[in-house]
């Protein structure tokens, strides 16, 4: 007989990460199109028109043939030149904006699953029938499944539980593909509110 010390998930850890990511990527496409119903229903006064949203386009040509774009033309001409221009948010432009509304379409359909893998286990301290101590190890694995720590052949003494940190990356063969989804979601975020803040600075200067 013998006793394992082993990591085991309470839950799929990949679903857990999956709905937090989804979260993200959906709330960053909503506050773009939160702008785009605020601008257009100040000019148009009616500010219920759910048909609006912020215009995204495979190719920079496309743009301007979308329904969005066509909508906050006719309401602020030359704040859809801004979003065109500035903000570029289609595929081809250098902006960095536009896979925001691919994740977001990738998410309504299937989960966006990320690899998790265990970056440490640390700060656990077990006591073995010697007396000797075995603290927290380095491991590189799959978090989602069972992963043995260490076996011993008497009953050993768990005297600080331990701590598990992960690593999460996107999947392969989509976008971002084996990027950091911490980083990659907060340079997302940083483009979302940094191009917001660029529309309402156009904004407040075309008022004046």
């Amino acid at each position: 007989m013998g006793w394992d010390v082993a990591y085991r998930p309470k839950r799929p850890i990949s679903e857990f990460f999956a709905l937090i990511i989804g979260d993200t990527v959906h709330n960053l496409r909503t506050a773009l199109d939160h702008w785009a119903m605020g601008v257009v229903g100040a000019a148009t006064g009616n500010a219920r028109d759910r048909s609006i949203y912020f215009p995204f386009a495979g190719r920079g040509k496309q743009l301007e043939t979308t329904s969005a774009y066509i909508a906050i033309q006719k309401a602020v001409p030359d704040a859809a030149e801004f979003i065109r221009d500035k903000i570029k948010p289609y595929e081809d432009g250098d902006s960095g904006i536009w896979p925001i509304t691919e994740l977001d379409n990738i998410d309504k359909h299937n989960f966006i699953l990320p690899v998790v893998s265990f970056s440490t286990i640390s700060r656990g301290k077990i006591r073995i029938a010697n007396g000797n101590v075995l603290e927290g190890n380095l491991l590189q694995n799959d978090a989602n499944r069972w992963q043995g720590i260490a076996l011993f052949d008497r009953p050993p003494v768990i005297e600080e539980d331990f701590e598990v940190s992960v690593e999460l990356t996107f999947p392969k063969g989509g976008l971002f593909e084996d990027k950091g989804v911490i980083p990659t979601l907060r340079n997302l975020s940083n483009l979302v509110s940094g191009g917001l803040d660029a529309l309402e600075e156009f904004l407040r200067t075309r008022a004046r």
